[in-house]
């Protein structure tokens, strides 16, 4: 009998192990042709990877062990097919910690009465509503750019907004620190061999301003994107996750309720965010620790909220796609394996 036991959860595991390698195979490819970066505030911060909708797949089916494999080998494969740079361990930690916490979270979840859990999305999309529409509002008042759209050529230059930042807005001030502190630089020395002349010229790259009877340096040529791509997201992404909140709340009381589909769509949702939330905040620790050529400048709180807003944003656009696909498998698929 327990020879048995013993082969039946070896087939068991066996057959999770297939089919969340068919799913990582799904994510890779996904991965590789999908991928779309999103310039972060000035800098490379943020890439969109729909292959997560896969990669979070054997957390909710066969729990967190599988969930941090898959994600972890998902890193390391995307690593050396598509690279972007050196690899970096510490981000395939990351990446199996959030792959964990998927399956963890949602375990925990997944057969008790979350009711509270549709109010706190309920409340959050009301409040985010409010926030993005009046961070629009106010930066919009306070005329820092010209036109619907804010964009190098049309924002103020750097001296008038300096000159002006203590009377703007908070959404405002919070989009002109997040620019100076992408653009602030200390002057360059002299380079070994290197004439006045071309000395001169390399300093026409950076502007100097008057911070309060202190100078203040910075490179031309990433303050004025910084200020603007800011301005563009910040709002938008707001109000952006308020409508697809929404939306999330009226598929839960029309189509939940009138299939009995255990208010999944909530609990799926969580796991993915509680998640996303934590990798995305641990991994902008080792970007400020890691580079910090291209993040010296930024503080952690600073670096960190644009991130966190559009990993919310993130995962609701993947929770959407991925309870679909959840249902698709648990109503047509899973009664057909033996591996649950």
């Amino acid at each position: 009998m327990s020879n048995t036991k013993a082969s039946d959860n070896v087939k068991k595991h066996f057959g999770r192990l297939i089919i969340s390698a068919m799913f990582l195979g799904l994510a890779v490819v996904i991965n590789t042709f999908t991928e779309i970066a999103i310039p972060l505030f000035g800098a490379d911060g943020m890439q969109v990877k729909f292959g997560g909708v896969f990669t979070a797949f054997p957390a909710f089916l066969f729990g967190p062990v599988y969930g941090g494999l898959v994600c972890a080998a998902s890193d390391i494969i995307g690593a050396f097919i598509k690279p972007t740079g050196a690899y970096v361990p510490w981000f395939t930690i990351t990446a199996f910690i959030a792959g964990f916490l998927k399956g963890l979270v949602f375990m925990l979840v997944k057969n008790k009465n979350v009711k509270w859990l549709k109010a706190a999305i309920a409340v959050m999309v009301v409040l985010t509503a409010f926030i993005g529409i009046f961070s629009f509002a106010s930066i919009k008042n306070d005329k820092i750019y010209d036109g619907a759209f804010a964009s190098s050529e049309n924002v103020l230059s750097p001296q008038e907004i300096l000159d002006n930042r203590e009377n703007y807005s908070l959404p405002t001030r919070i989009a002109v620190e997040y620019a100076f502190s992408n653009a602030e630089r200390q002057l360059p020395a002299i380079k070994d061999g290197e004439t006045e002349a071309e000395y001169a010229e390399r300093l026409l790259k950076y502007e100097t301003l008057d911070n309060g009877g202190e100078e203040m340096h910075i490179l031309k040529s990433k303050f004025a994107p910084a200020l603007a791509s800011t301005i563009n997201i910040i709002a938008p992404t707001m109000i952006t996750f308020a409508v697809l909140g929404c939306i999330l709340l009226v598929f839960m009381m029309l189509v939940e309720k009138k299939y009995q589909l255990g208010g999944f769509a909530p609990k799926i949702f969580l796991s993915v965010l509680v998640a996303e939330l934590v990798q995305t905040s641990i991994n902008s620790a080792l970007l400020i620790n890691l580079y910090t050529g291209s993040y010296q400048n930024f503080s952690y709180a600073l670096f960190n909220t644009p991130r966190v807003l559009e990993g919310i944003l993130m995962s609701m656009i993947l929770s959407y796609f991925i309870y679909v696909l959840y249902q698709v498998y648990d109503s047509k698929i899973k009664g057909k394996l033996k591996i649950i």
